[in-house]
């Protein structure tokens, strides 16, 4: 009979510490929040998918748009023979001799380009795909080298066969015909693709373009051209500097371009109407000569351009967000775990599981309304939307006192990381003090509580 009660008593125990143990709670509470790391990087894995899906969709449009542009040029391509031993007769002890064709890829003394980009925003199913087109107008100036410098005999030069060559990465993208003049004389554009002596490799800046054959007297002279080009591309544009010298500018009405390139530019306005950049490139800053024989050499080290982009697209700040999940349902459970102590409420741990699920189903709510409606639409209407459901929730086992506290704290969290995550530079800065703040305040809450359930 006294084992029977010493019995109950031990299960009244064991009862009352499961009910009461502030430790077991926490250990509890830390389980959940691992449980619900699990749907939370599926949700990862969803956003991904929507990513590649708006990829797909992108390069879809290229397809039948053009894809990112790189013109190259202009620069003149000269035809020559050269006559080379190649050995010696082996009767006669002869030196023989071998003719064959090479040319000189000369680049213009001055180049300047004026690139005018229009974008515009295409729409594939529920994603935008950032196209633009251009008007672009190019100026260089040519001197016929010191042609003993490259062991080239002048009579040997076949001018019928010189031409200047202009390099498109994407002949699709061209809207209109080139307009070409040689000392201020009207000469015809024709396209060309893989020509040897423009690089063998598809990747070459030349491997692609447009050339323009000129007259033997034109050639041989020193010349001014000019080219006029309209060109449609994708997402990016991008210009070699040809010249020895080069000055490059461009313009278009996009509010939020990213300047890349080998060189950054010297001067840039960027406004909500649009932006202007220029470049100036001098011979000393590029590893090019002013001359050269045969294939085309590392040219790409000259390039600069621009890329049409959003600041921080949807998708990013959508991810971004989901990041912080983990955080928010910690301090979101915390803040519930801290109202059960003061408040001396009853929260059983399911209860925590839904309001954890309707945490973390509130980034799908987010990723779906941002494709239809944009990111910020999106952010307020799951966030208020999450807010209320939990607050409705918590008031069926709580007072209206706690369930605001609740909700004003969500609000905090929310209205916080939407502050974060539309930031580029203080990103890390406002997390880390936002995180600083967030455990003072935690400390200072929590410390009269007794931790070990002693009276």
């Amino acid at each position: 009979m006294e084992n029977n009660e010493n019995n109950g008593n031990l299960f009244q125990q064991i009862s009352r510490w499961i009910r009461e143990s502030v430790t077991l709670k926490l250990a509890v509470l830390v389980f959940l929040v691992l449980l619900l790391l699990i749907p939370s990087a599926w949700i990862q894995g969803v956003i991904d998918d929507r990513q590649s899906y708006s990829y797909e969709a992108t390069e879809d449009i290229t397809r039948k748009w053009s894809d990112e542009q790189t013109l190259t040029g202009p620069v003149l391509i000269i035809p020559f023979t050269r006559t080379y031993p190649v050995g010696n007769e082996p009767k006669t002890g002869e030196e023989v001799m071998r003719t064959a064709e090479d040319r000189l890829i000369l680049l213009p003394e001055k180049m300047t380009a004026n690139a005018a980009l229009d974008p515009q925003t295409l729409k594939r199913g529920i994603f935008d795909v950032n196209v633009y087109s251009s008007e672009i107008s190019m100026h260089a100036s040519f001197s016929p080298p010191d042609w003993s410098r490259y062991d080239i005999d002048p009579q040997r030069i076949d001018w019928r066969k010189a031409y200047l060559a202009v390099g498109i990465s994407d002949m699709r993208g061209m809207y209109a015909d080139p307009v070409c003049s040689l000392n201020k004389e009207t000469y015809t554009a024709e396209a060309y693709s893989g020509l040897p002596e423009m690089g063998d490799s598809y990747s070459s800046p030349f491997a692609n373009g447009i050339r323009i054959r000129l007259e033997d007297s034109a050639a041989r002279a020193a010349f001014d051209c000019d080219i006029q080009i309209g060109l449609k591309g994708s997402r990016s544009f991008f210009m070699l500097a040809s010249g020895q010298n080069s000055s490059i500018e461009m313009t278009g009405n996009w509010p939020d371009p990213s300047f890349s390139g080998y060189f950054l530019p010297d001067d840039r306005d960027v406004t909500d109407s649009g932006f202007t950049a220029s470049w100036n490139i001098l011979k000393f800053t590029r590893p090019l000569p002013e001359a050269w024989i045969s294939n085309i050499p590392d040219i790409e080290n000259t390039g600069v351009g621009v890329e049409l982009m959003s600041a921080v697209n949807d998708y990013q700040r959508t991810s971004r967000t989901s990041k912080y999940g983990a955080l928010i349902i910690i301090f979101t459970f915390l803040g519930l775990f801290l109202t059960e102590l003061i408040s001396r409420i009853r929260v059983h741990p399911f209860q925590y599981v839904l309001i954890g699920v309707a945490l973390v189903i509130d980034y799908t709510l987010l990723l779906s309304i941002s494709e239809q409606l944009g990111f910020n639409t999106a952010y307020l209407i799951s966030s208020l939307a999450t807010t209320a459901l939990i607050a409705l929730y918590t008031r069926s086992f709580s007072s209206w006192r706690v369930t605001g506290l609740l909700a004003a704290l969500l609000v905090i969290f929310y209205t916080f990381i939407y502050i974060i995550i539309n930031q580029q530079d203080y990103a890390l800065l406002l997390g880390s003090f936002g995180l600083f703040v967030a455990v003072g305040v935690l400390m200072f809450l929590t410390r009269k509580v007794n931790w070990y359930g002693k009276d």
